[in-house]
């Protein structure tokens, strides 16, 4: 049995966004999204261990987070965000709910 290793709640569905990196900057979608990363598809590519900034829309809401890339895939990469605020998590985590329930 795989034991889930994510510690926070995550939506997989597209969301509106823009990666900025030591490797590059372009619009994007995000395929998955909680508090902890999320991926990116991108034709764009990083380097794995690259910080990078991901903002993304979720709601009314712009969110930007400062991470690591941490994947890399042929249709995008993985981001493992640096730690955030609880309320600020608490925040993405009620509009993450909201945009499921949709």
């Amino acid at each position: 049995m795989v034991q889930e290793r994510r510690q926070h709640f995550r939506v997989t569905q597209l969301f509106v966004g823009q990666w900025h990196g030591g490797s590059g900057a372009s619009h994007v979608r995000i395929g998955d999204l909680s508090a902890g990363g999320c991926f990116v598809q991108s034709l764009a590519m990083p380097k794995q261990g690259e910080p990078t900034s991901v903002t993304v829309v979720v709601g009314d809401r712009s969110f930007k987070f400062s991470g690591r890339v941490v994947y890399l895939d042929r249709i995008g990469f993985s981001v493992k965000f640096d730690p955030i605020s609880e309320s600020e998590a608490r925040e993405l985590d009620e509009r993450l709910a909201e945009a499921a329930a949709r």
